[in-house]
């Protein structure tokens, strides 16, 4: 059984926001978009990347900015800009990885919150450390079930061998 992209546009998040639960065990991608992305049966993406658009090949594209989520066989990839300024955050509830290209629908969607007694410019600035040795998790309070993971730059693909990061294309000009 392949695995499938569901997406509904809500005007109740905000513009370009997505958030996605990943029930890789049901093979079911349910999306939560806000207005301007655009879905597809393999494809959630507000971006733009150097390929045609109908065949949605941002995940593979040498240069892509945006997020999104693509559905590539029997893998899910789970996309951030290319550009260092934007990322992709990740959290785990049992079977479901919630997967979002915003922090706050995140914590909104998993009910957790940040711990007001740390200071989280440490994880805001961690991409600082550079691409291969930022610290990608990003602690919450005692009550949640474990930190957030973010990723910048390099595409972070969910298997059934679990989550990996896959190596971008080498750049092409354009």
């Amino acid at each position: 059984m392949t695995i499938r992209i569901s997406a509904t546009h809500s005007s109740r998040l905000p513009k370009l926001g997505w958030l996605a639960a990943i029930d890789f065990p049901a093979r079911v991608v349910s999306v939560v978009c806000g207005q301007g992305v655009e879905a597809s049966d393999d494809f959630v993406v507000e971006g733009v990347w150097d390929g045609p658009f109908h065949e949605g090949g941002f995940h593979r594209a040498s240069h892509f900015f945006g997020s999104g989520l693509r559905i590539d066989g029997e893998r899910v990839f789970i996309i951030p800009s290319h550009a260092l300024v934007d990322r992709v955050l990740l959290a785990w509830r049992g079977d479901i990885t919630l997967a979002s290209n915003s922090l706050l629908l995140l914590l909104a969607a998993t009910g957790d919150s940040l711990d007001p007694s740390l200071d989280y410019r440490h994880a805001c600035n961690a991409i600082t450390a550079g691409v291969r040795k930022y610290d990608p998790l990003i602690p919450l309070g005692d009550a949640g079930p474990g930190p957030v993971r973010q990723g910048f730059r390099v595409p972070q693909v969910l298997g059934q061998e679990g989550l990996g990061c896959e190596d971008l294309p080498p750049a092409t000009d354009v």
